[in-house]
């Protein structure tokens, strides 16, 4: 039951990451432009558009895995919502949640907090090895007690 669940996790991880979940929502009209070190980022883009912020390891210093991924990802809800202003629904996280996990995610503009979500793509990504490890675990422990119940008497 536990090498099920645990393999359903990862499996519900795997396909977050890849949903439309991810897709940025920030108002397309914005005129600031963020610094990604010496390097001027464009803005985060509105509904639909392609995001490609610099990624290159030569851009970075003080590079370390990320601590306890899965733990941070199950302190964050994914709710679902109405917008105050139009009444649309949609689903996602809320971003003062994850301002108490992730600080660097969020961004304010004109008083508002915006998440960057296609970041959680690396701890998701984590979560996922974290999860793929514990099955293997699980599974090897499963196979030598699978073979004990053959020799019993």
């Amino acid at each position: 039951m536990i090498l099920k669940n645990l393999a359903l996790s990862a499996s519900l991880l795997a396909s977050i990451a890849g949903s439309a979940l991810f897709a940025t929502s920030v108002t397309a009209n914005t005129e600031v432009n963020e610094k990604c070190g010496k390097f001027e980022c464009d803005e985060l883009p509105g509904f639909g558009e392609q995001c490609c912020p610099f990624s290159d390891e030569r851009l970075k210093n003080d590079i370390h895995a990320l601590r306890d991924p899965l733990a941070k990802l199950l302190e964050l809800r994914g709710v679902s919502y109405t917008y105050k202003n139009d009444g649309s629904k949609d689903i996602g996280l809320i971003a003062q949640d994850v301002e108490k996990v992730y600080p660097e995610l969020i961004h304010e503009k004109d008083g508002f907090k915006q998440l960057d979500y296609q970041k959680l793509v690396a701890p998701l990504i984590e979560s996922v090895r974290t999860l793929n490890q514990r099955i293997a675990v699980l599974e090897a422990q499963a196979k030598p007690a699978t073979g004990h119940a053959h020799h019993a008497h």
